[in-house]
């Protein structure tokens, strides 16, 4: 978009959706200017024990959906998270990501960021009075970042956003890798002795936010009271653990059942790439190209009798952070 003056008033979002800003005159930005991936999902929680059944696997949930291209390259995608899975009776819980693993972070090509953050890990279950709970399921890693050859070290490049290394093809820059997926928490442990119940299932992990985009501003004067931002998206929360089985099989005796772990925390996306081009700026704000936040761990399930609780899931890892460039002409 082209402008002679622009005025961005405080309670409006100017979203780039990928394209290039140029201001003739003054950008006055009192409200946000932004680039931001976009969050990805919580997980489910893990399904209560019960006398017959441990409540089955717990879906794992997509990773955050992608920026689409403009003229200049979106965010890569999130990672889906890992499933939580079923509690035990008799037998073990079952360990976390034996269904389905966490997904690795998406790699990137001629990034002018860095790679993906690792995927949170889960809980792992809770023990019951005769099988131990399952194993928490572990993190992703996080995508790979393969640098561009070159860099928009000057206005003139940096306007354009293109990689020249063949001249006659020329690509365009990207930001970063893509975050790895989180952790499905372990299965409770069940009883079979006497008065048998299932553990509690694990809950599974939330996804990875995905990555900023590449952003540019251009304007004679840049005057900011309020935000202009490409940040990576926030991670997902974790589903909590279901909780142990409070009935028996056969019925009349107390079940000792342990709690499903709950879900990891999905890291946040990767910064993006923005870049301000101008001859004066005023910035009483906050401009910003920073990793996303992780999202909330789940917390683990409750055990009945001796059985224990599921474990809490972990905090996930904050995305790394993207690339801020200044240009004054």
């Amino acid at each position: 978009m082209y402008y002679n003056d622009l005025t961005v008033d405080n309670t409006f979002t100017l979203d780039m959706a990928g394209y290039r800003v140029f201001v003739a005159g003054t950008l006055t930005n009192n409200g946000s200017i932004i680039r931001n991936g976009n969050t990805g999902n919580n997980g489910s929680t893990g399904g209560n024990g019960t006398a017959n059944s441990s409540g089955g696997v717990t879906a794992s949930v997509a990773g955050a959906s992608a920026l689409s291209d403009g003229y200049l390259s979106g965010g890569i995608e999130g990672s889906a998270s890992g499933s939580g899975e079923p509690g035990g009776k008799g037998a073990g819980g079952t360990a976390g990501n034996t269904f389905t693993s966490p997904t690795v972070g998406s790699a990137q090509t001629v990034a002018l960021c860095g790679n993906g953050a690792s995927g949170g890990t889960a809980g792992a279950g809770g023990d019951g009075s005769n099988s131990n709970g399952g194993a928490a399921g572990g993190g992703a890693a996080g995508g790979t970042a393969t640098a561009s050859t070159t860099k928009p070290r000057v206005a003139t490049l940096a306007l354009l956003m293109l990689e020249f290394t063949t001249p006659a093809t020329p690509v365009k820059y990207t930001s970063g890798a893509g975050a790895g997926g989180s952790g499905g928490g372990g299965g409770g442990g069940g009883d079979n002795t006497g008065a048998g119940g299932y553990g509690g299932s694990g809950g599974s992990g939330g996804s990875s936010g995905s990555g900023g985009g590449v952003a540019l501003i251009s304007a004679r004067i840049i005057i900011n009271t309020g935000t202009i931002s490409a940040n990576g998206g926030v991670g997902g929360s974790g589903g909590s653990g279901g909780n142990g089985a409070t009935v028996s099989d056969p019925p009349g005796g107390t079940p000792n059942t342990g709690g499903g772990g709950g879900g990891g925390a999905g890291s946040g996306g990767t910064g993006g790439y923005l870049v301000l081009i101008y001859n004066s700026l005023t910035d009483t704000g906050t401009i910003t190209a920073a990793g996303g936040t992780a999202g909330t761990p789940g917390t683990g399930g409750s055990g009945n009798g001796t059985g224990t609780n599921g474990s809490n899931g972990a905090t996930g890892n904050a995305g790394t952070d993207g690339v801020l460039l200044h240009l004054q002409v």
